[in-house]
């Protein structure tokens, strides 16, 4: 097996040459090649990818969720298999499927036990999502988010930000416009996945191939009822009990913003960079190395 390692050594994260240079060796002491690329500027990762698509079937992202998602744009070209090594702030993946978070090695043990799973990715206009995408406070948050505090108190700048948009900032409306059915909402969840921003529960565990999203949506909105969504997620409390909590599973949707207003921001997998009006349709599906 010839594999390509992925990282962004400019990343707070980076967990430096030395530890990949052991962590590359003990894959070969288990029978697995593989080369080592460095990210050299935003998006370098998914430009590298690319252009070594034909090269490689096993991608290796050394990273966090945002180091993944630039991985996973290649799902545009190919499919492809896809390992993690979390070294991130959230590691929303590692912690859906249990992948060590603390170890390398053990991190690694997921490739050479070779057992996989299929998970679908997602196209909005011309971006893949694994994970997740969301329009409201959260995606204010990631968009304003002061990329300094955030290198200095990981998480916790994301919380910091979360209080600042939910009381100072105006709250905007979607439209979502899915399964000949149109709602307005100023806060909306699109979930690949069951776990958000880390290690809390947005909804059950969902089928990872069945090419379908969750929609969860207010539908009714004060800053109240998003602390008390807030806390229900916190301790992992059931949100389909809140009255104004909405669920559905859809396979495709139109999002946009109303005519008075300004292109809205968007976060997908943790990252800022997408905004409306928006498509989301299926794309294709990778198969990643899990544990359980």
């Amino acid at each position: 097996m010839n594999c390509l390692i992925l990282t962004n050594p400019k990343s707070g994260n980076f967990i430096g040459l030395k530890k990949l240079q052991k962590l590359q060796n003990y894959l070969l002491a288990n029978n697995i090649q593989t080369n080592l690329y460095l990210s050299e500027y935003k998006n370098s990762i998914t430009e590298y990818c690319i252009k070594n698509k034909d090269k490689y079937d096993d991608f290796i992202a050394v990273g966090g969720d945002g180091t993944i998602n630039e991985v996973i744009q290649l799902s545009k070209y190919k499919s492809f298999n896809l390992a993690i090594i979390p070294t991130g702030t959230a590691n929303v993946l590692a912690k859906e499927f249990n992948i060590c978070e603390t170890n390398l090695f053990k991190a690694a043990d997921t490739i050479i036990k070779n057992k996989k799973i299929r998970i679908n990715t997602w196209l909005a206009n011309d971006r893949i999502f694994l994970l997740m995408l969301s329009g409201g406070i959260d995606s204010m948050s990631v968009e304003n988010i002061n990329l300094t505090l955030k290198k200095y108190t990981g998480k916790f700048s994301y919380i910091y930000q979360a209080f600042k948009e939910l009381f100072f900032s105006p709250k905007n409306e979607y439209i979502l416009d899915f399964n000949n059915s149109k709602i307005k909402t100023k806060q909306f969840f699109l979930m690949n996945i069951s776990k958000y921003a880390g290690n809390f529960k947005l909804t059950k565990p969902l089928n990872y191939n069945d090419k379908k999203l969750e929609l969860i949506y207010f539908n009714e909105y004060s800053n109240i009822k998003l602390l008390l969504f807030a806390l229900f997620v916190l301790f992992n409390s059931n949100t389909a009990k809140l009255n104004f909590i909405k669920k559905i599973y859809i396979d495709y949707s139109k999002i946009s913003h109303s005519e008075n207003s300004n292109k809205l921001p968007i976060q997908f997998d943790g990252d800022a960079g997408l905004y409306t009006p928006l498509e989301i349709k299926f794309n294709n599906s990778i198969s990643l190395y899990v544990n359980n």
